[in-house]
């Protein structure tokens, strides 16, 4: 499926980075009402990235897995050049327990 140029998300959309049984499975995460990221949805294990359209984090659980670690950046350049975006659009990897305030804003 391709997502139309003129799409803009209306809020963060959260993905936890998932190895599945043959290849790598990007499920949603629901996040609260208004679109607030909690800390209790991110799991050390794990590794999720946040879409919040002009940027994308990818957070990095410190028990997480290294091939799934490696598979997530790449999954993060694979996002941000599904829809047009504004050209200064980036990803950011952060680390659990040493996050940005730009990331702890979101």
């Amino acid at each position: 499926d391709s997502v139309p140029d003129d799409f803009i998300p209306s809020r963060s959309i959260l993905y936890k980075v998932d190895l599945g049984q043959e290849f790598i499975e990007l499920p949603q995460v629901e996040l609260e009402p208004g679109g607030a990221l909690k800390k209790e949805l991110l799991h050390t294990r794990n590794i999720y990235i946040l879409d919040c359209y002009t940027e994308l984090f990818v957070w990095i659980g410190k028990k997480s897995a290294r091939l799934v670690r490696m598979a997530a950046t790449r999954l993060a350049v694979e996002l941000l050049a599904m829809i047009k975006r504004p050209a200064h659009a980036s990803i950011t990897k952060t680390l659990e327990g040493v996050e940005t305030q730009v990331f702890k804003s979101k």
